[in-house]
């Protein structure tokens, strides 16, 4: 058993539920944010390392095997993905302290960020359909927060759409 399978997954959700505890502190959202996008940079360094050596890592949560847990799968394809993912989200959130202002920064942008990327995470670890689909209605649920947060009439019109979609397919 390997946890830093699942440690991709679990360390934005963490970061996201302290920045929504400590809302007021859009700089230690930025520090925060960017520190764990480097951390799970980390983490999949360290898991191509393991992979190379050991084979494909994997995680049955509980100790329950595949059909009746939660089984994480980190093979070289997966774990490149998500170590893009980091370092894409990691240049998107350094812009963002830059482009999108301090009063949407303290609305929770940062923290719905972390939900979306644990969303993508998990969707490229993840060993089984059903926890592919949570994992998708994850990142949905934190769009569809974030296409709203500034609250202005353009947005929310162009939310409905978006939502309406999103139920209908899902």
């Amino acid at each position: 058993m390997n946890n830093l399978v699942v440690l991709p997954l679990v360390l934005p959700v963490i970061a996201g539920m302290i920045m929504v505890v400590f809302r007021k502190f859009v700089y230690f959202h930025r520090a925060l944010s960017l520190f764990t996008m480097g951390l799970i940079g980390f983490i999949c360094i360290l898991l191509i390392g393991q992979i190379q050596e050991q084979g494909i890592q994997t995680l049955h949560m509980g100790g329950w095997v595949a059909p009746f847990g939660i089984s994480f799968v980190a093979d070289m394809f997966s774990t490149l993905l998500v170590l893009v993912t980091a370092i894409v989200a990691f240049c998107c959130l350094y812009y963002a302290f830059s482009s999108i202002g301090i009063q949407r920064e303290r609305h929770y942008f940062y923290p719905l960020t972390l939900f979306i990327i644990a969303g993508v995470n998990g969707a490229f670890l993840t060993g089984d359909i059903f926890n592919l689909f949570v994992c998708f209605e994850v990142m949905l649920v934190a769009s569809y927060v974030l296409i709203t947060l500034g609250g202005e009439k353009v947005q929310l019109k162009n939310s409905i759409p978006y939502v309406l979609i999103n139920m209908i397919s899902s």
